[in-house]
């Protein structure tokens, strides 16, 4: 009920005024005397100034649609109550629900937001309707609406340039609910500043082998006895110095150290532009 009398307050305010003026207009008839014709003419005159008055008075809430986010679907009352939805689904911080605020206002106007917030903020939809409203944009709006509602969940989610993987996740979903490749996503996504949880642990874990591997690397100068500096001639002077010591056919029982000093100088070796 609520939905249908903001959807029809314009009809229903314009109807209202219409019998108003029709009532007075019968009342200045019964009073004056010249009677109904009298009535008439006034009524004429308030109609036709009434409407000359609606046409020209500014309106504060107009919406130019062919700017707005959503313009193939921003004339519709109903789809801006599901986008509003869908914004209030993902959005959890206040920097999120903000941005949630200014796609809505710019694309359905400031009194439809209002009207959203007021009775569906504390409206939650299910997975199952989430994929509902995808599905309906899909068919309704083509690939430009579809666009553009990756782009309205992207901005929410990136607007502190951080990407969790829960919500790539979640917008993978999206994306394949709306028919889009994730090449489409990628693309997206690299139009935004932003740092993404994967990349920081594929970072980390970079970060993690690359300092073990330096770690070994000095732990296999230490068994050449070098240090770190140490020339490609000092490198291999060292290695034939130790090989012959740790030599197995020379000394019983250091098989394993002389493996190592091997493993070591390989190692080294191919860290090292040897000629």
């Amino acid at each position: 009920m609520k939905e249908f009398l903001f959807r029809y307050r314009r009809v229903l305010i314009s109807i209202s005024i219409i019998i108003g003026l029709v009532l007075f207009a019968i009342a200045i008839g019964f009073i004056t005397q010249e009677g109904n014709s009298f009535g008439r003419f006034i009524f004429s005159i308030v109609v036709v100034g009434f409407f000359i008055v609606t046409l020209l008075r500014p309106h504060e809430n107009v919406v130019d649609y062919s700017q707005s986010p959503f313009s193939s679907i921003s004339r519709n009352y109903i789809h801006g109550k599901r986008l509003y939805l869908i914004g209030q689904f993902v959005s959890e911080t206040k920097k999120e629900k903000a941005v949630v605020k200014q796609i809505i206002t710019n694309a359905f106007g400031s009194k439809n937001f209002s009207f959203y917030e007021r009775n569906f903020s504390n409206e939650k939809i299910t997975f199952a309707e989430l994929d509902d409203y995808l599905d309906t944009f899909s068919r309704i709006g083509g690939t430009r609406t579809k666009l553009q509602i990756l782009d309205y969940l992207i901005n929410i989610y990136t607007i502190d340039r951080f990407l969790s993987i829960k919500e790539l996740s979640f917008l993978r979903k999206v994306c394949k609910s709306l028919r889009f490749h994730y090449n489409t996503l990628d693309s997206i996504l690299a139009m935004y500043n932003y740092q993404s949880e994967e990349e920081l642990n594929q970072k980390a874990e970079q970060e993690k082998l690359k300092k073990y591997q330096s770690n070994a690397l000095e732990r296999y100068y230490k068994i050449l006895e070098l240090p770190l500096n140490a020339s490609i001639e000092d490198i291999k002077e060292s290695y034939r110095r130790l090989v012959k010591l740790y030599h197995p056919d020379k000394k019983k029982g250091l098989k394993k150290q002389f493996l190592l000093v091997q493993e070591a100088y390989e190692e080294i070796k191919n860290n090292k532009v040897f000629k």
